[in-house]
This record gives C-alpha cells, sequence and structure tokens, in this order.
C-alpha cells in the first residue's frame, strides 16, 4: 500500500524520481539504461560505511567509477576537479546524496541516491541546505533512488526519530486552519501513521522509507513548520544529532500543546513586542532578522478579538486533538526504544527557549505563535522572551 502512495506523491509532484526497493547492488542494473556510456562518481562520507561504499564501487566497475570520500568539513564543490566524462553521480547516505544531487544539477547527468538508513533526507529537498556551502541553491531531486531494507535496517530507530516531526507538523496545519481560515492540503498524516505501524524488520525499514518520503514531499511545498526549523537550530547549537533534537522536539512540543488548550486563557488585544523577539529569534537561530520578519502577520483589533473568541470556543476540541498527539509521540517513543534507540537527553530549559523561540521561524499560526499573540507564555519562559 505505502509503495502504491509514494508513486502517486511522486507523480503529483512532477518528480522524474524512479525509487526501487531492492539491494544496493542493483544500482549498477538501474543506472545502465540511464547511462550508457561514461563514467560515474561514487560520493560517501568520511566514517560512513566505508567497507559497504567499497563493495558497491566493486558492482559499479563497468563504469570505471571514480571514489569521493567527503570528509566532515569537505565541501562539494571539489566535485568539480572530476573529468567532463562523469555522467551520473552515486551518492551514500544522506550528504552523500545531496552531493550527487548537487553535482548532477550544475554538470548535468544524472544522480542517484543510496540511503544507509529509512529517511528521505538528501533525496527530495528543493535546495542545497545551509551549511553545504551552497545553501538555499536550487537542486533537482534524485533521478534514481535504491533503497536496500537489509542496509537500512541497523539505523530504523534513527528513522523513526526523524519521522517523529510528521504528526506535529499535521497538527500545526489542522490548528492554523482554525485560526487563520486557510486550509492547508499538506498530508502529514499519512506519514506519521505509516511510522508508528512499521515494524522492525528489513520489509518494515521499506516502509519506514516510504513514511520519510512522503514526508519529504509533503515538506516541498510546505510552509515552514515551528517544529522542523526549531529541531533544526538546537541541532546546530547543541552539536546533538538531528535524530535527538527532532524526538525530544516533538514531545515536548505536544506536551505543550495539550497544556496550552487545557490550561490557556487567550488576551484579545494583548500586543508581543515582535520586533524584541525578533531580534532575539533570529540572534538564536543565526537568522537574517528580515526574514523572520516575513514570518510575522501583525493581526488588527477585530481579527485579535476573533482570534480569542475562536479559542474559548474551540479550546476543549484542540485540547483532545492534542492529548492524542501527545499520546502519539509516547508511543512513537516506545517503539524507538525497542527498536534500540536511546533516549535524547536534552535539557527541558533547552526545549523551552526552543518552543518559545519557535513562534518567528513559521508563518504558520502554530501553539508556540498563538502563545505569543495571546500573551500566554509560561513563567518559566519569561527569561527567554
Amino acid at each position: 500500500m505505502c509503495f502504491s502512495l509514494l508513486d502517486s506523491a511522486v507523480a503529483a509532484c512532477g518528480l522524474a524520481t524512479r525509487i526501487r526497493f531492492c539491494p544496493a547492488s542493483a544500482a549498477a542494473q538501474v543506472l545502465q539504461t540511464a547511462v550508457p556510456y561514461g563514467k560515474i562518481v561514487l560520493v560517501s562520507e568520511d566514517g560512513e560505511s566505508f567497507a559497504f561504499a567499497e563493495r558497491l564501487r566493486a558492482k559499479l566497475g563497468e563504469f570505471r567509477p571514480v571514489s569521493v570520500v567527503l570528509g566532515g568539513e569537505d565541501k562539494f564543490e571539489g566535485l568539480f576537479s572530476l573529468a567532463d566524462d562523469v555522467r551520473a553521480a552515486v551518492g551514500i547516505g544522506e550528504r552523500g546524496a545531496l552531493a550527487a544531487r548537487f553535482f548532477a544539477t550544475l554538470r548535468g547527468g544524472y544522480s542517484c541516491a543510496v540511503p544507509l538508513a529509512p529517511y528521505a533526507g538528501g533525496i527530495f529537498e528543493r535546495t542545497a541546505p545551509a551549511g553545504s556551502g551552497w545553501g538555499g541553491y536550487p537542486l533537482k531531486a534524485a533521478d534514481f533512488v535504491v533503497a536496500d531494507g537489509e542496509k537500512m535496517l541497523p539505523r530504523f530507530a534513527e528513522g523513526l526519530a526523524r519521522l517523529s516531526l510528521s504528526a506535529v507538523c499535521a497538527e500545526d496545519l489542522a490548528i492554523d486552519a482554525v485560526f487563520s481560515g486557510e486550509r492547508k492540503e499538506f498530508d502529514f498524516r499519512t506519514p506519521a501513521d505509516l511510522a508508528l505501524s512499521a515494524e522492525h524488520s528489513a520489509e518494515g525499514a521499506k516502509n519506514l522509507f516510504c513514511a520519510s518520503a512522503l514526508y519529504h514531499i509533503a515538506l516541498r511545498g510546505a510552509p515552514a513548520f515551528a517544529c522542523t526549523e526549531a529541531a533544526l537550530v538546537l541541532q546546530k547549537r547543541t552539536l546533538r544529532s538531528l535524530p535527538d533534537c527532532s524526538l525530544a522536539v516533538s514531545g515536548y512540543f505536544a506536551e505543550r500543546y495539550a497544556r496550552l488548550f487545557a490550561e490557556g486563557e487567550a488576551r484579545a488585544f494583548f500586543v508581543p513586542d515582535y520586533v524584541r523577539r525578533v531580534e532575539l529569534c533570529a540572534a538564536w537561530a543565526g537568522e537574517p532578522q528580515k526574514k523572520l520578519l516575513q514570518n510575522v502577520r501583525v493581526p488588527g483589533a477585530a481579527e485579535s478579538f476573533r482570534r480569542a473568541e475562536q479559542f474559548a470556543e474551540c479550546r476543549k476540541k484542540l485540547h483532545t486533538s492534542a492529548q492524542i498527539l501527545a499520546a502519539y509521540c509516547c508511543k512513537l517513543r516506545a517503539k524507538y526504544c525497542a527498536a534500540g534507540g536511546i533516549l535524547p537527553a536534552v535539557s527541558k530549559a533547552e526545549l523551552c527557549e526552543a518552543y518559545g523561540r519557535s513562534a518567528e521561524l513559521t508563518p504558520l499560526l502554530s501553539p508556540p505563535a498563538l502563545e505569543r499573540e495571546f500573551g500566554l507564555l509560561p513563567c518559566e519562559e519569561r527569561s527567554f522572551v
């Protein structure tokens, strides 16, 4: 079922990506029809399954592969010292996939991603991420994906952790629709449900990869979310892994959502210090103030009053929904631990600050933004405002 959902989502986005669930060694067969001549470059990351990369290189022997190993500080530009007859790039893992896509975008030819975790990071993003040296540069989606359940299974827990944010994204869209009156059609419920149902097996890893791919395809057109942006900033600030930050953020945000709709009392006509909040968020996130100001929509008096009324009318229903989200995060966390994951040690103070700052990281009226608009920031967050 999830495979057909993924094919439909890829087609609906107008992407040419062809996804094959097969042994990684079949990458040569996948590339044969697209690259009848010329060489390929095999891009992997230092310390990231070097032995596997060498075995795959041997399987790709007919393409006279050139092997490139990216060190921690290496930028993608080094790939352009390769000869012009390199017609395709095969990227192993998330960073390898991004580098392969970057090479194919600028040089032409094809890119093939070989994920090492049941997570589609590096395959569908519209632009190069910050820190790559070309942050924001438009990238072609991968032409081919060779997803091997056996190779992805050892990092099953990581895939679960990074998908935990999909349920929070779905909740944010539903809450924004209540208060903004604008319903946005992006499906984040399906990947969240698929993640929770995936079993710890090679077949389950394939299903989890499908869920992740659906999540990333939805993210291509969706606005920035408070939770996803907060997780990325926490990763950068604390030097923790993105899975750890994602799992911690999803659980904490769900708890705060439930508390907001259980205890909050909206204050109509409250006027926060938007300029100061943007200044503080920019310093915390390392983002330009001008960019963050675009996320702020200052309501007029009538709109402020309408939102406060809406809060009073819908809070019981929204509290129930937030409780369901919190229960989902608990179940996913239990599945993560059962798959061998270790719960992240992210302090409550860090998560509290991330929650408060995240209001300026999104244009959506998500709960962090509602707390800002209604003057509902709790006592423990006062020092961050």
